[in-house]
């Protein structure tokens, strides 16, 4: 008689787990019934404990079962066909490891390519260990050859030497922080890289310049194009071909100020003779469900929105990404509230919100030959009165009713995810 060896848990286990913990003649499940592991061709008669000559049975059938041997295979082929699917599954699991390692070699090799070229450039400094996670963390946000021109930017920058002629150390740890900063401004969209360009000139053309009235100025103007239905392309042409010559020209502050307040009043102007809606002509009502996609499009752009903060706000100095996240809400909350005002109004509610705090420049940095931080806040700042500007709704066509039932829907919205 062949004598009976024990099963060990592991193997009782993957008996059960390939099984589904069903019995596979009566079909009961666990726990219901007691499941033993039973062998298809007896022990006494020779049946091994491989997994194929194993099958998941409850304590009834297995006792009524014995050492009696299936009269037909039906449960032996379906014990086969598992067993091909599982190491079918295995097989494509190994493939599917060996890819992931094969991806994570390719991430290192391009931060130790980075790295190198940093390196090859910074001699004898190197990339620390902190160094080289900020180096992994760029290389997952920004394109390799952005990062790459981003170096070379903050490397002509930044750099000083001392009277050897060696890089100080000091500034080669500066020119380092500098590159995730000029990273994100090289990935603006053109249209407001070409602002921050327009309030760069400025700034350092003008003995007085404030940056967020000037970007409060510059803002009006491109909505009020972009309120006279100008493409983003179009508006960017306009910047480079107008406002950029009158920028430079320009002998201060009061006269680019003069200038671009009367070219928006102007658009408005003009726009308010097309558009505004005669007696017979009042704002469209949309459908309830219209509504909520225009919403649920509003709060897609604020997300978007917030995550780029969330990035640029890093350079800046006790930043905490959660606060600020906090902070944007409690300000959208409020701009919720505010109806029957002007958009000169409404601005002044945005540059006094709490959100904007989170990327002051400090004063001993407003004269920075370079400026990076300066353009990342008036950067932030665009941002900032984009999405609050997003619930501004007595700025836009729509009907009061559907106001309304906008500022119902946005509030619901804000409530749950607070």
């Amino acid at each position: 008689m062949a004598k009976r060896k024990s099963l060990t848990k592991k193997t009782r286990f993957e008996v059960f787990k390939r099984d589904k913990f069903q019995c596979q003649y009566c079909g009961n499940t666990a726990p219901d019934v007691v499941l033993n592991v039973d062998h298809i061709d007896p022990v006494t008669n020779g049946g091994t404990n491989e997994l194929i000559n194993l099958i998941t049975s409850c304590f009834d059938c297995n006792q009524g079962k014995k050492a009696r041997l299936l009269n037909d295979d039906t449960v032996v082929k379906k014990q086969r066909k598992q067993m091909e699917l599982i190491q079918e599954r295995r097989e494509q699991l190994e493939l599917m490891l060996e890819w992931k390692k094969s991806l994570t070699e390719f991430e290192d090799e391009k931060v130790t390519m980075v790295s190198d070229y940093w390196t090859s450039m910074m001699n004898p400094f190197t990339l620390n260990e902190n160094g080289l996670k900020s180096l992994e963390k760029l290389i997952k946000k920004f394109p390799i050859e952005d990062i790459l021109e981003s170096i070379d930017i903050a490397n002509k920058k930044y750099l000083v030497f001392d009277e050897e002629g060696k890089i100080t150390k000091e500034s080669v740890e500066e020119a380092f922080n500098k590159v995730g900063g000029i990273c994100a401004l090289k990935n603006m969209p053109e249209l407001k890289q070409k602002m921050a360009y327009i309030k760069g000139i400025c700034r350092n053309r003008f003995s007085y310049w404030d940056n967020r009235k000037g970007s409060i100025i510059l803002n009006n103007y491109v909505n009020a194009l972009k309120g006279a239905n100008w493409s983003d392309e179009k508006i960017t042409e306009d910047l480079e071909k107008e406002v950029i010559p009158k920028s430079i020209e320009s002998k201060n502050w009061t006269q680019w100020r003069e200038l671009l307040e009367k070219w928006t009043n102007d658009i408005l102007n003009w726009e308010n003779e097309i558009t505004q809606p005669t007696e017979t002509e009042l704002p469209k009502e949309f459908s309830y469900e219209t509504l909520e996609m225009h919403n649920s499009m509003s709060f897609s752009d604020i997300k978007d929105g917030i995550e780029v903060l969330k990035h640029i706000g890093k350079v800046f100095k006790n930043f905490d990404e959660k606060i600020f996240e906090k902070s944007v809400y409690k300000d959208l909350k409020s701009a919720v509230e505010i109806e029957g005002i002007e958009q000169k109004e409404f601005n002044q509610f945005i540059y006094k919100s709490e959100t904007i705090s989170y990327f002051k420049v400090p004063e001993e940095l407003e004269n920075d030959e370079f400026g990076m931080l300066i353009k990342l806040s008036m950067f932030a700042n665009d941002e900032i009165e984009n999405i609050l500007n997003q619930f501004n709704f007595d700025r836009t066509s729509y009907s009061d009713k559907d106001k309304s039932i906008l500022r119902l829907l946005t509030k619901e919205k804000l409530n749950n995810i607070a």
